[in-house]
């Protein structure tokens, strides 16, 4: 199965979003939203004691960001397959205070430094 294609938003769709997002969390009550914001409170302290050393604002570098493969020829960033034969460390990143299984690369048979 062929992976979805990824399309990029005009600024009006985007507006449209930021408008429905508004919206819907005006339309819950304050009890629904402490809710909500507990269970963040709680996936991003769940992150930390699982992985303290880089869950803060994603500050480790990674091998990926200076490949010129990294946008089209690459299985990590087209499928979240991982490269057969990289040097890479299993990590979390945070993303809206949830927790998302990455990894640290360090070396890649792939990697084709950016020009």
């Amino acid at each position: 199965m062929a992976p979805p294609v990824k399309r990029h938003l005009t600024p009006e769709h985007r507006e449209k979003l930021r408008r429905q997002k508004r919206s819907w969390w005006a339309s819950l009550s304050q009890a629904e939203k402490d809710e909500i914001n507990e269970k963040k409170r709680q996936a991003y302290w769940e992150a930390r004691r699982v992985c303290p050393s880089n869950i803060k604002n994603n500050t480790k570098q990674t091998l990926c960001w200076d490949c010129q493969r990294a946008v089209k020829e690459c299985p990590w960033s087209a499928n979240f397959e991982p490269v057969e034969g990289w040097d890479a460390e299993e990590t979390l990143i945070m993303a809206e205070y949830r927790p998302l299984k990455s990894y640290h690369v360090k070396a890649c048979p792939l990697f084709e430094p950016d020009p």
